[in-house]
């Protein structure tokens, strides 16, 4: 398992260089997960499941930045979530993700029904983007990444997984709340990456 999300204290007075994103934290209780990790035959695949506990929804990465430019930043950010309620979103069925004949990643799309996440990125990249935040300038395509593929893949590995994937009967009830925008850093580790939340604005908090 990989990327574990930490909470020592939300913290964003230090100094230095992080790596740092944009996210809503995905519960692991969804019941498309709870399928995904109670299968034996899809956990004996070859990849790196991420941490229940590190399952998120990115919404910008800003890359290694300054602390000072975080906190600059935060406000702005802070400000947009309270703009919005806490939105309802649902995980669709994992998929092998870029699709191709060279995937790197298990992956759920998700469901956006009212739009609301889509109102929540563009304003929060707006908002960077007037901080001095040099975004990725791509169409936003929502996904909770599950698993890494662990390479080098054997002939044929890719489309037996994808395969496997599309065998399996999962459940409807992939419907969870965003219901805050966090702020974390990100550490990479050979083990995998772990993740600290240095700041959370609940959507919908008053002002």
């Amino acid at each position: 398992m990989a990327a574990a999300v930490e909470r020592p204290g939300l913290e964003l007075s230090g100094t230095g260089v992080v790596r740092a994103f944009l996210a809503v934290l995905v519960p692991s209780a969804v019941a498309t997960l709870e399928a995904l990790r109670g299968d034996a035959d899809l956990q004996a695949l070859p990849v790196r499941w991420q941490a229940p506990e590190g399952l998120h929804l990115t919404l910008a990465f800003l890359g290694e930045t300054p602390h000072r430019q975080l906190a600059a930043a935060w406000p702005a950010v802070a400000s947009v979530a309270r703009e919005h309620r806490p939105i309802p979103l649902t995980l669709l069925q994992p998929e092998l993700f870029p699709p191709g004949r060279h995937p790197i990643v298990i992956a759920a799309a998700v469901q956006d029904a009212r739009g609301a996440l889509q109102a929540v990125h563009t304003q929060v990249t707006e908002a960077l983007r007037e901080a001095g935040y040099a975004l990725d300038e791509r169409q936003y395509h929502p996904h909770v990444s599950l698993g890494r593929l662990r390479p080098p893949l054997l002939r044929g590995q890719a489309a037996a997984i994808a395969a496997a994937l599309h065998a399996r009967q999962w459940p409807g009830a992939g419907g969870f709340p965003a219901p805050a925008i966090c702020l974390l850093r990100s550490d990479l580790f050979p083990d995998g990456a772990r993740y600290t939340v240095l700041a959370e604005a609940a959507l919908g908090a008053p002002r």
